[in-house]
């Protein structure tokens, strides 16, 4: 994205065809409104040390998601549906119920206590996570399961795409080690899988999705979920 700021609010992934038009346009004679794919925003933190100023887009999230390596954090079908209907859980040791910084009741939100979801978010940096459906579930409801591309894929996307993108996404994910991507399956296979763009406090994990994306997903998984208990009952 064009931008006299040396850090813009957002990041544009474009393919370099479109790159290369943008950059040779010096006088601006092209009126360009909008284009490409929003994958980065810029984050500002207050009272944490942020390494990358920028976290993931929900948006550009399926693009870059096969090529994070790190922050990346598996939810049973359960939980991520309690994360997506509550968009915060707190976690254990953080405090619920207080009050924002304009005096607002925060309300009660639910305590995260999967022992094995807390054990792997523990490893992970404050800010930025991408929270998942996690493979087994993923398969059992008939979603995407997660993605991980090669290296030479992660090489060619960024190649090909803008050159500001690119730097962004060396800060955010690494090129991803091993020989293949994993093969997905089930009938939403041709989606992308089922994950959403979160961030780790130091209290609690929350989600930056907008509330229309996540009334879409919980319908979605909630269906799925459904159908595998009416089908357990069944053959009870």
């Amino acid at each position: 994205m064009r931008s006299l700021d040396k850090t813009p609010k957002r990041l544009y992934f474009v393919a370099r065809s479109v790159g290369e038009l943008l950059l040779a346009d010096s006088k601006e004679v092209l009126k360009v409104t909008a284009t490409g794919l929003k994958v980065f925003e810029r984050q500002v933190v207050r009272e944490q040390v942020n390494e990358c100023a920028y976290r993931l887009a929900q948006e550009g999230l399926p693009l870059v998601l096969p090529y994070i390596t790190k922050q990346r954090l598996e939810l049973p079908a359960p939980v991520l549906l309690e994360l997506l209907n509550h968009r915060n859980l707190i976690l254990p040791g953080g405090t619920e119920g207080d009050t924002t910084e304009k005096g607002a009741p925060k309300g009660v939100k639910p305590t995260l206590t999967d022992p094995a979801v807390l054990a792997a978010l523990e490893p992970l940096k404050l800010g930025c996570v991408v929270c998942e459906l996690a493979a087994a579930d993923a398969r059992a409801l008939g979603f995407a399961a997660p993605a991980h591309a090669t290296a030479s894929d992660a090489r060619a996307l960024a190649e090909s795409g803008a050159a500001a993108a690119a730097a962004a996404a060396a800060a955010a994910a690494a090129a991803p080690s091993g020989d293949g991507a994993e093969e997905v399956t089930g009938g939403l296979a041709a989606n992308a899988p089922l994950a959403v763009v979160g961030w780790k406090g130091k209290a609690s994990l929350a989600i930056m999705v907008e509330k229309a994306e996540c009334l879409q997903m919980i319908d979605k998984l909630s269906a799925e979920l459904k159908k595998q208990q009416e089908a357990a009952a069944a053959k009870a």
